[in-house]
């Protein structure tokens, strides 16, 4: 306190001097006679100035030094070396320019980022401004807002040689990227939660690049085309995908009851799901479906590889009666390749399995050990036309057992005649005391009668009654047990012994299940 009353002292000393001096004309001049403000002090030489007073620890003053000015020449806590003023009201000693710690147009040194900085020390936001408005605005909660929304060909956010690229507002909730003055790529909540890319309808492509190929993905706006592996997009249909020779097109992978690996939907009731055709040719149904398949030697194809496994097969259609999958009133249904349990408690491995509204059939059974051409309800028939060139039904003859059935003409030769039997029956039929040959004859001529003896699977001979020897013709008609079938030495078709055996019987229908679309498609 002494020091620096001291040097105050002194100063004032010597201004009270000056002021007594020339209180004549009311002006104080040192260095100079002719002083032209109320003080003025003109320097002798380079190196004179005015020397404020200087000191190396603070001492606090009262009111009567208030705006008192000194100079630290030591650090003091935090208050570096620099010229400081008492500041009565705070009791405190103020750096010079406390309220001007600013930032020069020249650039600033000996920053610390640690406290230097632009910006406020209380809740206000900072703002930027250009021909006094404001363009720019850091808010006090930790974000920047700016002040205009920009447009594709000036956004907002650009650069100074390239400002036509860069990112800005296209409406509320809603921000744009673009390059060129085009618009690229669009983020917008505005109740549709999308990102859309090409939002303008330019020509602007979209490319996904992987490690080893740039065109792993690309939207070809231009030919309105996706391409999967390579550039060469198409412009054959609307929405068309290509796929690089030696990839497989699409491929699905997913690992749920419910979700689907691939779920192609046509809202159009006249739409097709999926078309797939292996030509090049994609040949559909014009009145819609949900697959259609089509190809020079294989339309569709459907493998089930778990053969073994009941309840398994290659295929399965259904047409239902009321369209609503949780009813089970199948009007028809089909299943392809299969291997099932049967209502009678055995198994079956058929190629096809037909029932329209109460008529069923297998066709290509395996069942019981025996096979089958056509097993099923109903009538076997074929059909012929009439002279007005109709359809008209016929129908097959059917039997309990399985039978083969032959006939012919024969003569007899003074009283007899011995029948060969076709070579490729004779290897098929089983003819012994359990399965005896059935042998009908028409005598087409007058004799005495026949009888038939020496019966078996090569021939049999028939005889005139009563020593006949009349030569006398007649047609044949013989029925036989088929022969049971082998492969190999095994077994592969129970035939000779099978009579009305229990059939597998009508299927049963199976639940299908409903996926809905969860959002309308605009």
């Amino acid at each position: 306190m002494y020091k620096i009353t001291q040097t105050l002292r002194k100063n004032n000393f010597l201004v009270l001097f000056f002021l007594s001096t020339f209180t004549s004309i009311g002006q104080v001049g040192i260095g100079t006679t002719t002083p032209s403000t109320t003080l003025e002090i003109v320097a002798n030489g380079t190196n004179d100035g005015l020397l404020i007073p200087r000191v190396n620890s603070f001492t606090a003053l009262g009111a009567a030094q208030n705006s008192a000015l000194i100079y630290l020449t030591t650090t003091i806590g935090t208050n570096t070396p620099g010229f400081y003023f008492w500041d009565n009201g705070a009791s405190i000693w103020r750096p010079l320019l406390d309220n001007y710690k600013g930032w020069t147009t020249e650039g600033n040194t000996g920053t610390n980022s640690a406290v230097n900085y632009i910006g406020t020390t209380d809740g206000q936001a900072l703002t930027f401004r250009t021909n006094n408005t404001e363009r720019f605005r850091i808010a006090n909660a930790n974000q920047v807002h700016a002040l205009a929304n920009g447009t594709a060909a000036r956004p907002f956010y650009s650069w100074e040689n390239d400002d036509d690229v860069g990112m800005y507002k296209t409406g509320n909730d809603q921000l744009s990227l673009a390059a060129g003055g085009l618009e690229f790529l669009r983020l917008r909540e505005a109740g549709s939660d999308q990102l859309v890319v090409n939002e303008g309808s330019n020509d602007i492509n979209f490319r996904v690049e992987s490690n080893n190929n740039q065109n792993m993905l690309l939207v070809d706006s231009g030919a309105d085309a996706v391409t999967v592996g390579y550039a060469g997009a198409t412009t054959e249909q609307f929405g068309s995908i290509n796929f690089a020779l030696g990839y497989d097109a699409i491929v699905g992978m997913n690992n749920d009851t419910v979700g689907n690996a691939v779920w192609a939907v046509n809202i159009n009731n006249n739409g097709t799901g999926i078309i797939g055709a292996s030509d090049g040719n994609s040949v559909y149904n014009p009145t819609g479906s949900g697959i259609a398949g089509s190809g020079l030697s294989l339309g569709v194809f459907g493998y089930a590889g778990a053969g073994n496994t009941l309840g398994n097969m290659a295929a399965r259609f259904s047409l239902d009666r009321d369209n609503n999958v949780n009813t089970l009133n199948n009007r028809c249904q089909a299943e392809i390749a299969a291997y099932d349990t049967t209502n009678y408690g055995g198994n079956a491995y058929y190629g096809g399995y037909f029932e329209g509204n109460g008529s069923w059939a297998y066709v290509g059974l395996n069942y019981g050990g025996t096979y089958y051409k056509i097993a099923g309800n109903g009538s076997v028939s074929s059909m012929i036309k009439d002279k007005e060139n109709k359809e008209r039904v016929i129908y097959c003859p059917e039997a309990p057992e399985i039978t083969l059935q032959d006939s012919g003409n024969g003569k007899l030769i003074n009283g007899k005649a011995t029948i060969n039997i076709d070579e490729v029956v004779s290897r098929n039929i089983t003819v012994n005391k359990k399965h005896p040959l059935k042998v009908f004859i028409q005598l087409e001529g007058d004799c005495n009668g026949v009888y038939v003896n020496n019966k078996s699977n090569k021939s049999f001979t028939v005889n005139e009654l009563k020593n006949g020897k009349s030569n006398t013709s007649f047609s044949w008609f013989i029925i036989a047990n088929r022969a049971d079938e082998y492969e190999n030495g095994t077994l592969i078709s129970k035939n000779a012994d099978v009579r009305l055996p229990f059939g597998p019987g009508m299927k049963s229908q199976h639940r299908a299940a409903k996926k809905e679309m969860k959002r309308n498609i605009n």
